[in-house]
């Protein structure tokens, strides 16, 4: 099996795979609840295999995984960790000029938390304004793809976090990191007053009026799961599938990128 991660590689080994690509992939997880049957890493070990399974099929580079992202508003749990937005942002731009030296002009940020999307797309075009590189985020775990793509949409027709769909993706990745015996279902939402709840944000009426407050004040087991669609549900099997699907689909995206000219860094130069 080819190395398909920078890290892996001897640097005589980097230099034959920068030859062939100037497309990086830069997985970016967290460390923060998953529930009390998944591991603190979830998203990082997602995205890096999700990373991994496209270099397998595709000549991308994949950089070291970032262990750590935004999330705040998961430190009510023991174990969660969390940048500042603009620590996330540094990391992510001084990874990527590092590779620009070695000849990457194309990064594929490939996050595994909803947190660290707006600092990824921040970071992407700065790079872009700076240097005229290109950066994607592709929402793999979100409505934008996974909705849209039958397949996928078929095995996993809903979202949530460290539920079925994740404990999935553990259970394909490394079951020995799931503990089922601990599971146990969530206590979700909380009533504020008569026409006031708190689910994934807060709701008023019919409404969502969003907001973010801490996974505690929302789950007591620190994950959300729809009812009809519990963890205890989850099967390698399923996560496998969803895997396959996923990367062939990214792969052929990867390989359409890395055919593209490079958009012009200055449309209107005089402003």
């Amino acid at each position: 099996m080819k190395k398909v991660f920078l890290a892996d590689m001897t640097w005589k080994e980097a230099e034959e795979a920068f030859k062939k690509t100037d497309v990086a992939i830069i997985p970016v997880g967290s460390n923060e609840t998953h529930g009390p049957h998944n591991p603190l890493g979830t998203d990082t070990f997602t995205a890096s295999e999700v990373a991994r399974r496209i270099g397998q099929k595709t000549d991308v580079i994949v950089a070291p995984s970032i262990p750590v992202g935004w999330s705040p508003y998961q430190m009510d749990f023991p174990g969660g960790m969390t940048f500042t937005r603009q620590t996330l942002e540094t990391i992510l731009t001084e990874m990527c000029e590092s590779l620009m030296k070695w000849g990457i002009r194309r990064f594929i940020f490939l996050s595994g938390h909803g947190g660290n999307l707006d600092a990824m797309e921040t970071v992407g075009l700065m790079l872009r304004r700076k240097h005229g590189v290109m950066c994607v985020v592709p929402r793999w775990f979100r409505p934008e793809i996974d909705e849209s793509i039958q397949e996928l949409n078929a095995i996993f027709p809903f979202h949530d976090h460290g539920g079925q769909k994740e404990t999935s993706l553990n259970l394909a990745i490394n079951p020995a990191r799931v503990r089922m015996d601990l599971y146990k279902p969530p206590n979700l939402g909380r009533k504020l007053s008569d026409r006031i709840y708190l689910r994934s944000g807060m709701e008023f009426g019919k409404g969502s009026i969003g907001g973010r407050f801490y996974m505690g004040d929302i789950s007591d087991q620190g994950f959300m799961e729809p009812e009809k669609y519990p963890a205890s549900q989850a099967s390698g099997e399923k996560g496998e599938k969803y895997l396959e699907i996923l990367t062939d689909y990214l792969a052929e995206f990867v390989n359409e990128f890395g055919k593209l000219d490079l958009l012009p860094q200055e449309r209107y130069p005089g402003r």
